[in-house]
This record gives structure tokens, sequence and C-alpha cells, in this order.
């Protein structure tokens, strides 16, 4: 391991550079406003009721404060702090998207430098996390993501000191981290197998009675905080979370769909057709290459390089397992590039080890390595540089121009009242009307009759993403209901209130 150098001229540009992509790159992204999503309104939501002193609660569909029991309370917490001066929510999610971009890569160039000695390689790696398209994406909406990658990085770099001197301090560190990761994205759950199997990499050097400790630790501290969380849900009268879709039980639809979305984010792709089936080559790539080329050691080594390839490896096994088990039997989890994106800061690791490695192959087989990765380096550059365009034009969600000017909205904020409304979108209610009403019910359990809804209108938005839920298409109306057409939607009225 290269120990960081202490001169003036390292670390200037370690944050020189670091500082000027964050404003270079994601800046102008954010400067005209910031995606909110459904996810971000419950954020904002979060905030408002902490600095109001309402404890993490949410504002429920009759006007009441409920405790939020279904979104991770940690980004509500850190929303609010910079909102406390009295700035606006969307000023204070630029601040903490900006910090957090600073510290992503520069952490990302001090890790890339422990691992490597080289300034070369640690500059490039910045370039490939500041441009690679799916990064750039989560970091223009007001979302945990940015925070999480920061955290994951601190992590990151107490598992390779924990690895070079496996001692109680790190093993600590990284249990710590792991449950506090926890109580910002519920995600990070996910990491906790392959962080106890991590342990027991250096059991040659310290025995497997130690390395099984170290594992029992890690799993304690790190499930503590979600612990915790779960009892306070149980004791407000919920569980871990208060909704959900019920899971997939396709095992392995499921696995290849992981297998799919999860690696071919790597290569800078927001979704990936099916003809793109090929990507699957990756993974076995990953594990083959090093073989092939004389440094098959990497994965039975003792040296730094050797464990930390191997612990990534277990990570992001483990971390795809805990999804695949998720999305089959319980939760309906999103396998996009928010729950892959850590896989990026994975794969850089990955990367500077196989190349720190190949300094003992051939001269062939080591240029033809670093050309590979090069090329994989250029392609996230250029592809983000066009992705970066793209961005500027893209859709705000919830805070569109769209949804300020939508005629559906204005017309069902003058017309009906909170308690007679049931529609496909309540955020923008919330937003623009400060008001909270029902969201349609999921399809599967959703009635199939006018009449039996319990409300005098359905707002239907045409722009509207979520899959899930009932549509008017699939509702039997009644004589006495009327229908009102916009150009962004449809609103069914129905003449007498049940």
């Amino acid at each position: 391991m290269h120990q960081l150098k202490k001169s003036r001229s390292f670390w200037s540009l370690a944050i020189s550079v670091s500082l000027l992509l964050s404003l270079l790159v994601l800046y102008p992204l954010i400067y005209d406003g910031m995606a909110v999503t459904s996810d971000s309104v419950k954020y904002i939501n979060m905030a408002q009721n902490v600095l109001q002193r309402n404890g993490i609660s949410m504002l429920g569909c009759e006007g009441d404060l409920r405790p939020n029991t279904h979104w991770a309370p940690l980004f509500g917490w850190m929303l609010a702090l910079p909102m406390a001066p009295g700035l606006h929510w969307m000023t204070a999610a630029r601040i903490w998207t900006l910090l957090s971009c600073f510290f992503m890569l520069l952490l990302l160039f001090l890790l890339v430098y422990r691992l490597s000695g080289s300034l070369l390689y640690s500059v490039l790696a910045q370039a490939v996390a500041a441009l690679h398209p799916v990064l750039l994406k989560h970091s223009g909406s007001i979302l945990t993501e940015p925070v999480a990658w920061v955290i994951l990085l601190v992590l990151l770099h107490v598992i390779i000191t924990f690895l070079y001197k496996p001692e109680r301090r790190p093993a600590l560190w990284i249990g710590g981290l792991l449950g506090i990761a926890m109580l910002l994205r519920f995600a990070f759950l996910g990491f906790l197998p392959g962080m106890v199997l991590l342990a027991f990499l250096p059991a040659r050097r310290i025995g497997w009675k130690r390395s099984f400790g170290y594992s029992v630790m890690i799993s304690i501290i790190a499930l503590i905080p979600f612990l915790l969380w779960y009892l306070r849900n149980v004791y407000v009268g919920s569980g871990l979370a208060d909704e959900g879709t019920g899971g997939n039980r396709l095992l392995i639809s499921n696995a290849w769909v992981i297998l799919l979305n999860g690696w071919k984010i790597l290569l800078g792709f927001f979704s990936a057709p099916q003809n793109m089936a090929w990507l699957v080559i990756i993974p076995p790539a990953a594990v083959v290459l090093p073989v092939v080329f004389r440094v098959r050691s990497v994965f039975i080594g003792q040296k730094l390089h050797d464990l930390v390839y191997t612990g990534s490896l277990l990570i992001m096994a483990g971390y795809a397992f805990t999804m695949l088990i998720l999305r089959t039997f319980s939760a309906p989890v999103s396998l996009d590039g928010r729950m892959f994106s850590p896989f990026i800061f994975l794969l850089i690791m990955m990367a500077v080890c196989v190349l720190r490695r190949t300094d003992e192959a051939g001269s062939r087989q080591r240029v033809f390595i670093k050309g590979l990765f090069l090329l994989w380096a250029v392609w996230i550059v250029i592809k983000g540089g066009v992705a970066f365009f793209q961005l500027q034009e893209r859709s705000l969600y919830y805070a569109d121009d769209r949804w300020k000017e939508s005629e559906t909205l204005n017309y069902a904020l003058q017309h009906l009242e909170a308690d007679e409304i049931l529609t496909s979108d309540p955020e923008p209610f919330w937003l623009y009307g400060d008001i909270c009403v029902h969201r349609l019910p999921l399809r599967h359990v959703a009635p199939k009759r006018s009449s039996q809804y319990e409300y005098r209108a359905l707002v239907w938005f045409d722009c509207t993403n979520r899959f899930y839920i009932v549509c008017p298409r699939d509702i039997e109306w009644g004589k006495n209901a009327e229908q009102l057409d916009f150009k962004d939607g449809v609103i069914y009225l129905v003449n007498e209130p049940h």
C-alpha cells in the first residue's frame, strides 16, 4: 500500500482536480434545478417536519402527521441542516450534492493512489467517475446516492486499511460506517454478506479464529442501527417498511436481470435492450483475464492487491445475491442504475489491482491489459461527454415546467378538495398545492368498479411512470361518471361523492 504524500503539491493536485471536475461537470447540470422524483418529495417532506420539530414523520393523506417507517431517515435530517437558516430545499439539495461530489472525487483520487502510487491512474479514475453517465444522471436528482457514494468510498478506504493490517479498530469502523450507510439507503444491507466474508481474507496471517471474531464484530455493529430503526417502527405500529408490492418469484428471471442490468451499467448504459445479452461476458472476463495473463495469484495470494481484488468480488457477489433474494421473495427492488451504481467504484478498484499485478506479467500481456482498461476509461469519458449534453435537456420530473403548467393539476387544485382526489401522482399536489391526496391503489388489489372508490375524482397524468398502479382503463365507470380531458391528463368525476 502506498502512503499518501504530505507535500503541498500532492494535495493541491488532488483538491484542485476534484473541485474543477465538480464545478465543470456537475454544477451546469444542477444550476437550473435538480430533478425531484417521488422519493425526493418524501425526503423534502421529512426534512420540513424535522425543522418543525415533528420528528421523523411524513404528511399523511388526511393532512395528519404519520411516523415515517418506509424511507431511510438519515437523508431527511441531512437535508434539514442547510434548510434550518431559511434556505429553500432546492438550494439545500444543491449544497449537499456539490459537497458530496467533491468529496467523492477527492476520496477516489486518494483511494486509487493508495493502491497504485500513480497520479495518472488517480486523475483518470476521477475523470471516469465524474463523467460516468449513470453517476451523472443520479447526481442531478435530489436523492441519497451522492452522499451514499461518499460513505462507500470512506468504507473502501477503511477496508484497504483492514486488509493491509487486520486489527480491531478498522473492523469496528467497517461495521459502524456500514450501519450508518444503512440508515441512508436500506440497499446498503446488501453489502453486509460481502463485508462478513471479507474478514476471512487475511485468515492465513491472523488465524481463522480472529477472522471469525472480526466478521461477528462487523455484523453486530452494522446491524445495531438497522435493528434500532426496525424496533422503533414496530413501536410506532409498523415494521421495517409500511408498504410494498410483493416480490417477483421468478428466481431465474431475476438472476438474469441482475446479471444483465448490473454489469451493463458499468459500461455507461442507463438501460440495456434485450439484444445486448453479450454483456454477460463481462463478469467471467473479470475473473478469467488475470488467470490468462499469469496473475492468478490475484485470487489466492496474500498481497494487498490480491486481497482487495478478491474482496471487491465478494462484496459485489454478496450485494447481487441479496438483491436477488429481496426481489424474488420480498420487496419489488428496482434493478437500475441507482441500485448498482456502487459497482462502478468497486470495478475501478479491481482495475487498479489488476493493473498493478500486471507488472509481474510479460510485456505483451501488460500492454494488452493496460490497453483494455484504457479503452474502457476512454469509452466512459466519451459516452459521459455525450450524456452530459443530453442530461442538460433532461426531465426534472416533478420540478419540470410541465408540472408547474399542468392543466390537469391546476384544474384539480382549483376545483377539487384534497379528500375528494385519488391520483396517479400525489407528489405535485404537495409540491405546488401544499395538500396531500391519495394515490391510486396497486393494480393487483384495486377495485374494478368506480362505485367501489370512496372518492369524487380520479386524476390521471399521462406522464406517470407508475406501471404498478391501477389505471383508468382498468376501471368500469358507471353512467354518472364524467370525463374531463386535458393536454396532459384526464380527470374522471363521479357526480355524487360516496
